[in-house]
């Protein structure tokens, strides 16, 4: 699944719609982010394969992780990036 853009448009909107879906920041780096489910019994429901991972592109975002999370994930953060855009529109 991907973002389309660059991922500076993006970076501060996936951290905090990540971390309203419960999923914290485990590790940052040039060429990716990964986050993790915070609540235990979420992560122990999906046999610790929890994480989400962002890699950054110069033209798209790659997201992998489980598809239903994922999908719901990118839903939100495509909803959050159009709410931003057109409050800086007005």
């Amino acid at each position: 699944i991907t973002l389309d853009g660059p991922f500076s448009d993006y970076h501060d909107i996936i951290k905090q719609t990540m971390e309203d879906a419960d999923f914290s920041l485990e590790s940052e780096d040039d060429e990716k982010m990964v986050f993790r489910q915070n609540k235990g019994y979420m992560r122990f429901s999906r046999m610790w394969e929890d994480a989400i991972t962002f890699y950054k592109g110069e033209e798209r975002v790659y997201v992998d992780g489980p598809i239903r999370d994922t999908t719901r994930i990118i839903s939100n953060v495509y909803y959050n990036y159009r709410q931003r855009n057109q409050k800086n529109e007005y």
